[in-house]
């Protein structure tokens, strides 16, 4: 049960109480009151913010330094290096295909060359020879493997196998006083050498090997040294003519701008008939020749082809029954 009565009186004496007592708060200063309470309360705040920040940064400090935040490790390739090419040196010890570097002629000059080495496909090599009225250009090949190696001169090329070769091959070239350039192309997969030189040129013509039995025919250029004003063109001499027996023998040299062939034939013969045995040098002024084996062939005529400008030598012979000489390429 609520008593209204009892309250009523109790509020009459306080509200008489408070009445008694002096209000000495105006509205001014309870608005001055409030904005420094709002003052302070925005300081507080703002020096709570300041401080977070303080002990974050010292935080950082601290971690970074004993590694704590250090960075994932990243593997970095490094920066490439400058390279220096080394000058070459010529190769020693083993070498491919068991090739080893060619030793040329005695008195020869080395121009260019290529150390042992493996075939690369479409790889040439070129090579310029000096024009010289006094020695000429000789290419040694040595090589190993099923292929071969072709040696291109300005007027001819050569063909050298490798399959079955046990030591190097020389290809003379042609005496020229021009500059001459000379390529070697490598086919199929080989190993292979290559030497360039010049051999020096006899400063007189040498007199021919000696035949197996005595000559049967000799003969002779009408000039004893190269002509080199002498016009390009060939010019076919019949020597003589030869008894052969079963071989026949014919021992030359020649020394000048060119190539001399050396055949022997029916006599009567035309020259487009084919011989019944020829042979073609460059004119080095190296003693060469040749035997054939005749059999039962009559007389043959020995026949040269060559330039004007070549002096060359020559003598022939057939040789009888007995023990056949060697045959020389």
């Amino acid at each position: 049960m609520h008593d209204t009565r009892l309250e009523d009186q109790l509020r009459s004496a306080l509200r008489a109480d408070a009445d008694g007592l002096p209000f000495t708060i105006t509205a001014d200063e309870l608005e001055r009151r409030l904005a420094l309470r709002r003052r302070d309360r925005a300081g507080r705040r703002v020096g709570l913010l300041a401080a977070g920040v303080a002990a974050i940064a010292v935080g950082s400090m601290v971690a970074l330094s004993s590694g704590l935040l250090a960075p994932p490790n990243v593997a970095v390739a490094p920066s490439p290096q400058p390279t220096v090419s080394a000058t070459p040196t010529p190769p020693t010890g083993t070498f491919p295909g068991g090739l080893a570097p060619i030793q040329g002629h005695p008195e020869g000059t080395t121009i260019d060359g290529v150390a042992p080495t493996f075939y690369e496909r479409g790889k040439t090599h070129s090579f310029t020879i000096p024009g010289s009225r006094t020695t000429a250009a000789r290419i040694w090949i040595d090589c190993r493997g099923p292929g071969s190696v072709r040696v291109e001169f300005p007027a001819e090329a050569f063909d050298a196998p490798c399959d079955g070769r046990v030591e190097p091959e020389a290809f003379d070239g042609p005496i020229s006083s021009e500059d001459q350039e000379i390529v070697v192309a490598p086919t199929a997969y080989i190993a292979y050498t290559i030497l360039v030189e010049t051999i020096p040129l006899p400063t007189e013509l040498p007199a021919v090997d000696a035949l197996t039995e005595p000559a049967q025919v000799e003969g002779r250029s009408p000039n004893a040294m190269p002509d080199w004003d002498a016009p390009a063109v060939l010019v076919t001499t019949v020597v003589g003519t030869i008894q052969p027996g079963p071989f026949a023998e014919v021992k030359f040299v020649c020394l000048g701008p060119g190539t001399i062939e050396i055949a022997l034939r029916e006599p009567g013969a035309q020259l487009a008939d084919p011989s019944i045995s020829s042979m073609t040098i460059q004119c080095h002024g190296q003693p060469d020749g040749m035997t054939t084996s005749i059999g039962e062939q009559g007389p043959l005529d020995v026949i040269v082809s060559t330039s004007p400008a070549v002096a060359w030598k020559l003598a022939a012979a057939g040789v009888g029954a007995g023990p056949s000489p060697a045959p020389t390429d």
